[in-house]
């Protein structure tokens, strides 16, 4: 059955030629009984039919051998026949290497065409990847961009958990089918190539599923195919299968493998990826969580709470901060705390800050200003506060004792004021004499222990609140400590001594009877002559505050470890290209031995991240929101390739501060695609010789036969020398689309200067199809030795002379070739309309010739002239990082 206009052309010129030489045996075997040599002829439609049809095209062989052949022995009483015989044994040979060499490039195309969509596929998962966050749409893409264009029969993926259940799945060219599958894995049954896969690391190759894989529910899909079958495991544990059907002459194929075992690895990892970003917003949750929890205690908090930046403005304070001094938070806030500082004690205040924010901490009692110039008299305790290893600022708790401190002020006027004032306060007080004995015991502190006022004042029992057996308070240490220096020794440890206040101290604790920390402080009472006369101790409930740092302290620690875990590397520079942050991977990746290193480099490794800092800091201060670039480095004596995510890095402010570099390995992919496109351009330059040296010397041997053919011709045979003449005419047009095909096939001979040759004659091909003026240029000894590299330079100058006819409307283009101690370069311009700005760098051609580009390690440029016009750079030089400007340089 024809199955094409193309078939039925090539039958209908066999058929021809056929006739034509059946036609010569008739005529001068039949009709002149001449054994002259006509069968030179017979070449042709045997080696058409050999190159369009392979094997078959040995019947056309064997048909005219026949026809030779029964010629000679219905006519041996005319001529001898040995001739013939020779001739028609040269028929077969002929056939058979021709059909043999068509064959061959045939599978050699389909081979490629193959391997051209398994990349293409895995190009796509990688797209795929890295857009795609949930995880049922990504397994579904997968499994579509594997069957997609052909490139497998069907495929599917299962995800299991530990106990080997279906968790999910998503499949692709199985449909329905695909259903008593997915109800075994649910139930816990495997097939046996799914039970093989689980057991081994490598991949699973099974020749034919109905006979190797019984019982599997797939089977019957499988008819005339085979099967790879590999595990998907990461984080130690096996997480799943995936699973492909292909034609039986590719399963053991050692490049197909490695291509199905990269795209799990791409499965693994996409998949590792989503499960860490999904722990890291569930982290990130808590956080924020635990961050609001801790404003809501602030915010609602009994005593005075405020936060200032290291420049000592206001950041936040609390409501009761505000009902303390008498200002709103909108007055303060951004505006100096010396606002609330009486200015006799501004330079003190100033010193305490400063030494806060070199990482001490203040606790004590002060006096504040109020709004309406009063003051107010608080104890606080000052403490910085970190972001990132670093002080950002401080932040204070306020306990209001200014009536506290005008009733001891009082205190000789009256002494009802100072046990209201006690008893008033928000803060857990007690207050013991000089005698140890409890005189006050206010609400607060009977809320905080339980125990009520009656039942401890005036009892020594200060400790039972808080210890199972007798404990000195903190009251009575700092009494004894100051009447008794030997006790001061003994009991100096257990508390700290207030930096402000002679006499005071303070010491904090966790309770577990109680289930509480407890922060005390204490300060000594004394008379006008400076007599002890007592002492005071106030209790705080620091469990919530305590909870939150921890909290703190554990998020830190998980973000951390997540960083640090991240199978891309990963590196943070500030604005004068410091490295401030940078991750195990990243170190492994580039041999760095320390986290931190200067922007100028030290070993090759941190030399490259250093060249490639300046030039993707300008871009990003210039705007850039994501920048993608390659590098090319060089660590332990071999070259790695990764391509490189840029974003900028913002302060809290929104101001860019620095770069955040993310960082991946492409070393073995490139590699891998350099050897396929070595591989195909070796192969396709054999395939341009044989048809060069060997059909097309045979078609010009066969001129020559002609040529003997017709001075041998009598004269009165002019009608058939004219035939003869029209064969010959057919024949060289022939030769001459062999040499064409040759040449495109092998454009670059294998010669010192094989590439300006191929351009040159390009150049005159065009001026004389196009009728355009085509130029070429050169400056210096432009030379290139390796004829890979000048095979993919002749391409991408063809590509942009094709470009510069067909979409600019060029009718002058000039090619020019520099040498220069830059390195060499390329440059095709034309005089054409230039590309449209929406269509910029989009097209097929310009994704084509830079993809060569970066084969041969070259900086690749197109787009428009200022001049007017299109223009192609293409610039070898020595530096291996490339970042595509998308205009000419």
């Amino acid at each position: 059955m024809i199955k094409s206009v193309s078939e039925r052309y090539k039958i209908i010129v066999i058929s021809l030629l056929i006739l034509i030489s059946f036609f010569f045996v008739v005529y001068f075997h039949f009709i002149l009984h001449s054994a002259a040599v006509f069968t030179h002829f017979f070449y042709i439609p045997i080696i058409l039919a050999s190159i369009w049809w392979g094997r078959r095209g040995i019947l056309i062989a064997l048909a005219l051998s026949l026809s030779l052949v029964l010629s000679n022995i219905f006519l041996h009483e005319y001529f001898s026949t040995a001739d013939d015989y020779i001739r028609v044994l040269m028929f077969f040979a002929i056939a058979a290497v021709v059909s043999y060499l068509s064959e061959r490039a045939g599978r050699i195309r389909e081979r490629l065409h193959h391997l051209n969509l398994v990349l293409g596929a895995i190009r796509d998962i990688n797209h795929l990847i890295t857009k795609e966050k949930e995880r049922d749409r990504l397994l579904k893409g997968i499994c579509v961009n594997l069957v997609k264009n052909r490139s497998y029969f069907f495929a599917w993926i299962a995800l299991f958990d530990d106990s080997g259940r279906l968790t999910s799945a998503a499949e692709a060219g199985l449909g329905g089918n695909f259903q008593p599958m997915a109800d075994m894995l649910m139930h816990g049954t495997m097939p046996l190539c799914v039970t093989r896969a689980t057991n081994t690391r490598g991949i699973i190759l099974t020749r034919d599923p109905r006979i190797e894989c019984a019982g599997c529910p797939l089977s019957s899909q499988s008819a005339g195919s085979s099967r790879m079958t590999v595990s998907i495991s990461y984080g130690g544990k096996l997480r799943g299968i995936l699973s492909v059907s292909m034609p039986e002459d590719l399963l053991y194929d050692s490049e197909e493998q490695v291509l199905f075992r990269e795209i799990a690895a791409d499965i693994e990892f996409a998949l590792s990826g989503i499960e860490l970003r999904g722990d890291h917003e569930a982290a990130l949750g808590e956080l924020k969580e635990s961050e609001e929890r801790f404003r809501n205690i602030v915010e609602n908090a009994p005593f005075g709470y405020y936060r200032v930046d290291r420049d000592g403005l206001f950041q936040y304070v609390n409501a009761e901060w505000e009902r303390i001094l008498g200002f709103a938070r909108n007055d303060v806030v951004g505006r100096h705390f010396s606002i609330a500082q009486p200015p006799r004690e501004a330079a003190e205040q100033k010193e305490l800050m400063a030494r806060v924010l070199a990482g001490g901490t203040a606790r004590g009692e002060s006096g504040m200003m109020r709004k309406d110039g009063s003051i107010a008299f608080q104890t606080y305790n000052i403490q910085p506060v970190y972001y990132r290893g670093a002080i950002v600022g401080a932040e204070g708790f306020l306990n209001d004792i200014t009536e506290r401190k005008n009733a001891e002020r009082a205190r000789e006027r009256t002494q009802r004021m100072l046990s209201q004032i006690i008893e008033g306060s928000p803060i857990p007080t007690f207050v013991i004499d000089e005698n140890h004995v409890i005189t006050h015991w206010n609400r607060a502190c009977e809320i905080l222990t339980g125990s009520s006022s009656e039942k401890m004042v005036g009892t020594r029992r200060q400790w039972e609140p808080f210890y199972k057996t007798e404990t000195l308070s903190l009251a009575d240490m700092i009494m004894y400590s100051a009447q008794n220096p030997d006790l001061a020794r003994k009991y100096g440890g257990e508390y700290k001594k207030s930096p402000v206040l002679e006499g005071a101290a303070d010491s904090e604790r966790f309770f577990p009877h109680l289930g509480k920390w407890l922060f005390f402080t204490a300060a000594l009472l004394r008379d006008s002559e400076r007599n002890i006369i007592g002492a005071v101790e106030t209790l705080q409930d620091t469990t919530q505050r305590k909870k939150a740092e921890e909290e703190k302290i554990r998020a830190f620690t998980e973000l951390e470890q997540i960083f640090n875990s991240t199978p891309v590397g990963m590196r943070v520079i500030d604005r004068e290209f410091n490295t401030i942050h940078i991750n195990r991977r990243c170190r492994e990746m580039f041999n760095l031995d320390s986290m931190l290193f200067p922007g100028g480099g030290g070993d090759d490794g941190a030399t490259a991240l250093a060249k490639s800092d300046r030039l993707v800091m300008k871009r990003i201060i210039n705007g850039e929101r994501y920048v993608e670039y390659e590098i090319k480095s060089r660590v332990n004596d071999e070259d790695i390739i990764c391509i490189v995510h840029a974003s900028p890095y913002l302060s809290n402010e929104g101001q860019i501060i620095g770069v955040i570099e993310n960082y991946t390995n492409i070393t073995e992919m490139r590699n891998l695609q350099n050897g396929i496109m070595q591989i195909a351009g070796l192969e396709r330059q054999r395939i341009g010789q044989d048809l060069h040296d060997g059909l097309g010397q045979n078609l010009t041997a066969v001129t020559f036969l002609i040529e003997a053919l017709k001075e041998k011709m009598p004269e009165k045979l002019s009608n058939e020398v004219r035939e003869i003449e029209h064969v010959e005419s057919l024949i060289r047009d022939a030769i001459v689309q062999t040499r064409s095909l040759s040449r495109m096939l092998s454009p670059v001979e294998m010669e010192k200067n094989g590439l300006r040759s191929a351009l040159d004659e390009m150049a005159a091909a065009t001026e004389k199809v196009y009728h355009v003026s085509c130029q070429i240029y050169q400056e210096g000894n432009f030379l290139i030795s390796d004829n890979q590299t000048a095979t993919h330079l002749y391409y991408i100058a063809r590509e942009a002379v094709t470009n510069s006819i067909k979409h600019g409307k060029a009718e002058r283009i000039m090619i020019r070739l520099t040498a220069d101690d830059a390195g060499l370069a390329m440059i095709i311009r034309d005089n054409g309309t230039g590309a449209a700005k929406e269509k910029k760098d989009t097209g097929l051609g310009l994704r084509i010739m830079r993809y060569r580009a970066a084969v041969i390690g070259a900086d690749f440029g197109a787009g428009n002239h200022e001049q007017g016009g299109f223009e192609v750079r293409v610039q070898m030089r020595a530096a291996s990082r490339q970042v595509d400007s998308g205009k000419p340089e």
